[in-house]
């Protein structure tokens, strides 16, 4: 248990943490702004944004701003897979920005309300073609931008909201304070396989629900490991046919 002294360092540095943090949103409206008008190169400011998304990303959680994290990802994965010619893009940046600065304020709660914190943010997709888009997220969990992209492409098919996670551990942690419909993992990560993220996801009451899919592109047995009911895809010639087989089989077409 933190002594008083302690507990008064953690809340001198969580202080510092929103004044620091609420400078770094105001640094990075000034690079949306200055992007938007043509005065500096798209891809320069979009680098410059992710940065400072990832290093809210990064120190949010050690201060109980995990909701801020959860935004912070979302917008790195925004930054990473939606056109800047789009006439919306910059827009739609600074209304991640403004959710961040909305949390630090304490409009928003750092710690509660996952859903609050993300509602209505917009959403990364590939393309705009899906007839019948669902409120439904997909987290992939998953490293190979190529293989990303494919499997992505295929969910966002179905009208799926999907969210990369390049990390086990991140999808870990996303997973269980966001809880969406359906969690797909790369059989090969490092840290925690994929495997193991699906049996710990599983395993956990408040995640027990959320369904799970493995890719693999190995011919190793590996359904007899996972929990009851997670099927199994193989990347490859015939994933658009395994992926259609294993959305149907957890429930989700």
């Amino acid at each position: 248990m933190p002594t008083p002294a302690m507990e008064d360092i953690l809340k001198r540095l969580s202080a510092e943490f929103v004044v620091a943090g609420t400078e770094s949103v105001q640094d990075a409206e000034k690079v949306v702004e200055a992007a938007s008008t043509g005065k500096r190169p798209a891809q320069d400011a979009i680098r410059e944004i992710a940065r400072i998304a990832h290093s809210l990303k990064g120190q949010g959680g050690a201060f109980g701003f995990m909701n801020l994290t959860l935004v912070a990802h979302r917008l790195e994965d925004f930054l990473l897979n939606v056109d800047s010619t789009r006439s919306d893009f910059w827009a739609d940046v600074l209304r991640y920005l403004d959710r961040v600065s909305r949390i630090l304020d304490g409009e928003i709660p750092g710690e509660r309300d996952a859903e609050k914190a993300l509602a209505d943010l917009p959403v990364a997709a590939l393309f705009d073609g899906v007839l019948d888009r669902q409120d439904i997220e997909v987290v992939l969990a998953s490293e190979g931008a190529t293989q990303n992209r494919v499997i992505r492409s295929e969910l966002e098919a179905c009208g799926f909201r999907v969210t990369v996670i390049p990390s086990t551990p991140e999808a870990l942690a996303y997973v269980s304070r966001v809880r969406p419909r359906l969690l797909i993992a790369s059989a090969v990560m490092p840290v925690i396989t994929g495997a193991d993220l699906v049996r710990a996801i599983r395993a956990m009451v408040a995640t027990k629900d959320v369904m799970c899919i493995l890719a693999t592109s190995g011919s190793e047995a590996i359904a007899d490991s996972l929990p009851k009911g997670v099927p199994v895809v193989r990347k490859g010639r015939n994933f658009s046919a395994d992926i259609a087989g294993a959305l149907q089989q957890v429930g989700l077409v």
